[in-house]
């Protein structure tokens, strides 16, 4: 009996001491463990933060890279192609200023017909009048004065036409369709027509904004068309129904 209690107080003293030195054990590796896992945590979170970082680098480089080339190609086609469509107008501009000015007279003028002193002195070999100035004698001869010596002449300036515009339909008609017309200065107007006004109507608007027909018309965005090539066309075959917006452009010459 004595034997069996001595071996049961040695068992339990065996498991103390091994709980105890597990718990030794437990207590000394737990916090060593933690650091550890800590620091791996943390160096795989900053392998992924570098390499999000190349991406983001490579990305910004490879956008900067193309608007260098977008920049590249702008100023390009601009030399190429915009510059010299530019310097094209720009002399056309000047030839038809040159043209409305009209060229000097620079040549040495002679009268048609004037005094007979004048005449006597300007006459020919022999005392005759060169054919050009016998006939302008004869003219003034046939000629019968129209007015008293007092009276002024006045020259008859031919007035230019007046363009009318139909009546603005009220607002929220139904046979209307609201036009906006944008114009290269950048300013936007707009205005009803009824669906049976033609285009011709609407190029006379764009008249009595300031802009010639002579150098501009209205054209559509989508599909391109250019509304010159369809006067006779009413707003609703057009398409026009209820608003549209339109461009103020300059002809291509």
């Amino acid at each position: 009996m004595e034997q069996y209690a001595g071996l049961v107080c040695r068992w339990l003293a065996q498991g103390f001491l091994a709980l105890a030195t597990l718990t030794f054990v437990i207590q000394w590796l737990l916090p060593r463990g933690r650091k550890y896992f800590r620091y791996q945590q943390s160096s795989e979170e900053s392998t992924t933060g570098r390499g999000d970082n190349s991406d983001e680098e490579r990305k910004t480089r490879m956008r900067q890279k193309l608007q260098q080339e977008h920049t590249q190609k702008a100023n390009s086609y601009k030399e190429r192609i915009l510059a010299p469509r530019e310097e094209a107008k720009r002399v056309q501009k000047e030839e038809e200023f040159e043209k409305f000015l009209g060229p000097a007279w620079k040549g040495q003028g002679h009268s048609l017909g004037g005094a007979d002193s004048k005449e006597s002195d300007s006459a020919g070999v022999g005392g005759e009048s060169p054919p050009n100035r016998s006939a302008a004698r004869r003219r003034k001869l046939l000629e019968e004065p129209t007015s008293s010596p007092g009276e002024v002449k006045t020259k008859t300036v031919k007035a230019k036409p007046v363009i009318k515009l139909p009546d603005e339909p009220e607002e929220g008609e139904k046979n209307c369709v609201n036009v906006i017309l944008r114009t290269p200065i950048g300013k936007q107007c707009s205005r009803r027509f009824l669906h049976t006004h033609t285009v011709k109507v609407l190029l006379d608007f764009m008249a009595t904004l300031g802009f010639s027909q002579t150098y501009y018309t209205i054209s559509m965005s989508y599909p391109r068309l250019n509304l010159s090539e369809h006067l006779n066309k009413t707003m609703w075959e057009m398409g026009f129904q209820r608003q549209v917006t339109l461009n103020v452009e300059e002809k291509d010459t």
